[in-house]
């Protein structure tokens, strides 16, 4: 049976207070400061906030919090016999990155479409994203092996989750600019 508990307290300077609680795994998803932890009578362990400490497949039945700073100290934790896992974001952008206005040719001139890697050596790009900027302008984009997936106009932003080269490419019979933004993680 997978059982999960969580708890919220607030301890003054220098004191220490006991916690029935039945877990294998001890997780601290926030705390104003470090602070101390003891599991069954055992020795004091340091901890502070995101700190996790698994002990299965033995279990503990009672918590001792130990605050040893100088300042009152909250913390928010979770006992339980399972994994907890806790964030607010699981794969938080690197950095963005923007073309500036990009200028492309008339539709079959040399420069009528530029291509975009996926890559700038170290980070892998998730997202990109482009709009046309200038007025009547239409762009296609274009897959790795060329394929056109789709077309869009000035006014319109499209956007799609990718990793991959991806070509914009002018559509009309005149010079156009068109800006395009990519979304970095790292690997």
């Amino acid at each position: 049976m997978i059982t999960l508990a969580s708890q919220v307290k607030t301890l003054a300077p220098g004191t220490s207070l006991v916690v029935p609680m039945t877990g294998s795994i001890f997780s601290c998803s926030n705390a104003t400061a470090g602070f101390k932890v003891s599991f069954d009578g055992g020795p004091f362990i340091p901890m502070q906030a995101g700190w996790c400490l698994d002990m299965r497949p033995e279990k503990f039945n009672t918590l001792v919090i130990e605050n040893p700073s100088a300042v009152a100290l909250t913390l928010a934790f979770y006992v339980t016999t399972a994994t907890v896992g806790f964030a607010t974001n699981f794969n938080p952008a690197t950095y963005t990155k923007g073309s500036g206005l990009l200028a492309l040719d008339a539709f079959g001139g040399a420069h009528d479409s530029v291509t975009f890697s996926g890559l700038d050596g170290i980070n892998i790009r998730r997202q990109i994203m482009c709009t046309p900027a200038t007025p009547g302008a239409g762009v296609w984009v274009k897959d790795a092996n060329g394929n056109y997936l789709t077309g869009f106009s000035m006014g319109m932003i499209w956007t799609v989750e990718t990793g991959g080269p991806i070509t914009f490419q002018n559509m009309v019979a005149a010079p156009i600019n068109i800006l395009v933004g990519e979304i970095f993680y790292a690997t």
